[in-house]
């Protein structure tokens, strides 16, 4: 699972370091619902031809702590858009381990997860409004004290951001 993550965070910093053609190829945007759930802060480059990549938190309280890390593409011209993007999510979250004694541990999991949607990006300007479906997929197959956490979660968001140089 770590080997996964520096994977993929390796890859991203590779892809950063990467040349676009995109004036504002950079853009932080703030997602409700979606990849983490409730809600998540993300960076996001723009490459050449289209394809971004995105990695973002989301904490809640002291009980998760979720790190999305996602490539993809968006299809279209001028303002209107069709993106598509999968990758992963690094949780770690902390689960009861006795219900008896209130005690708790944290434990870590790896989901998989996509975004279909609609991307609002007009070229001669900053703001970006993403809107579509985020499934998600647990890869953590069995956790011993809370039972099986694997399966399919259909989900929703929309992010709003702002790019830059």
């Amino acid at each position: 699972m770590k080997k996964l993550l520096v994977l993929l965070v390796t890859l991203f910093i590779v892809l950063v370091n990467s040349q676009g053609q995109d004036i504002n190829r950079n853009a932080f945007h703030f997602e409700v619902g979606g990849q983490c759930g409730l809600y998540s802060f993300n960076y996001e480059r723009t490459y050449s031809k289209n394809l971004i990549g995105k990695i973002g938190v989301s904490l809640f309280r002291n009980e998760f702590v979720m790190v999305p890390i996602m490539f993809g593409k968006y299809f279209g011209s001028g303002t209107h858009h069709f993106e598509i993007s999968a990758g992963a999510i690094y949780v770690n979250r902390e689960a009861i381990i006795d219900y008896d004694m209130q005690q708790t541990a944290r434990r870590n999991m790896v989901w998989a997860s996509a975004f279909v949607g609609y991307r609002l990006q007009n070229p001669a300007n900053k703001f970006v409004f993403r809107l579509g479906f985020t499934p998600g997929y647990s890869l953590y197959i069995e956790d011993p004290y809370s039972g099986d956490l694997s399966g399919f979660e259909p989900w929703a968001g929309m992010s709003f951001g702002y790019r830059f140089k």
